[in-house]
């Protein structure tokens, strides 16, 4: 499954042209009930059908372009062709949807080993929303889950998949989710 985070604002809600924020492959192995995720970091190039290179994070404005709707598929493409395997299905998330959730499952535990102190965090607005998190645990609303899963002033794309996989992590560690048996 290819899941996709956009950086789509409140004021865009009814589009998939914007860029990604999250981009994860993630598999289950029914057999052994395991589960793997790969981040890929928003500035990875891939390979074109044709040849030319793209980022990641533009994979869905580039379908978009082609055909309405068909970004997440240009995306599921894109990574078949370069990854050498079968994308199943897409998932796509805005930010009012991902703080939704985190909110409704009670919020999210998670580590953070590193002090954040983002002085030009993007508020939803094109404006700035600074944003300091200690290091330690710590318990996180959606609103704030948000923030420390999209920061990267301070530190690089790596650092924020870690924070990203750590939010995954979180969520699953959350034993307020019930799964259907």
């Amino acid at each position: 499954v290819l899941v996709m985070g956009m950086d789509r604002r409140p004021g865009a809600r009814d589009t998939l042209n914007v860029r990604t924020d999250v981009m994860l492959l993630v598999s289950f192995d029914p057999v052994n009930e395991r589960l793997g995720i790969l981040h890929i970091p928003r500035d990875t190039h891939l390979a074109l059908l044709d040849g030319d290179l793209i980022r990641v994070n533009t994979l869905l404005v580039k379908g978009e372009s082609l055909q309405e709707n068909y970004g997440p598929y240009y995306a599921m493409q894109t990574f078949q062709n370069n990854f050498g395997m079968y994308v199943d299905a897409y998932v796509a998330f805005d930010f009012v949807a991902f703080m939704a959730f985190i909110d409704a499952i009670g919020g999210v535990t998670v580590n953070n080993p590193f002090i954040i102190n983002d002085r030009t965090f993007p508020d939803m607005n094109y404006g700035f929303d600074p944003f300091y998190l200690p290091s330690g645990e710590h318990h996180l609303n959606g609103y704030d889950a948000l923030r420390f899963a999209r920061t990267r002033h301070g530190d690089n794309d790596y650092a924020r998949g870690q924070r990203q996989l750590e939010v995954v992590a979180g969520v699953y560690r959350n034993q307020r989710i019930q799964y259907p048996t």
